[in-house]
């Protein structure tokens, strides 16, 4: 299986056990989509947010864009100083 297709089941399954917590209708207020810019990452962050809003509510998510340095999804780059 594609990272797509795992994080958009991923997704799904989330939702499935905390409706409460992740309603099916995107708000920007609620959620913070973020990446890599990486094409992998950004397929995945998709998938995952297709799982979350279904087939047409995931394209009104807005992907916020990346850092450079990202020290929070890479977050080994601050840690390959110290030789973990």
């Amino acid at each position: 299986k594609t990272g797509w297709t795992e994080l958009r089941n991923l997704a799904r399954r989330f939702q499935q056990l905390y409706p409460t917590i992740l309603p099916s209708s995107y708000s920007r207020d609620q959620f913070l989509f973020r990446g890599t810019d990486r094409q992998r990452t950004v397929a995945s962050l998709q998938g995952f947010a297709q799982g979350l809003f279904g087939e047409d509510g995931w394209q009104n998510v807005q992907f916020e864009p990346h850092t450079e340095p990202d020290l929070l999804l890479r977050v080994s780059l601050k840690l390959s100083k110290y030789n973990f």
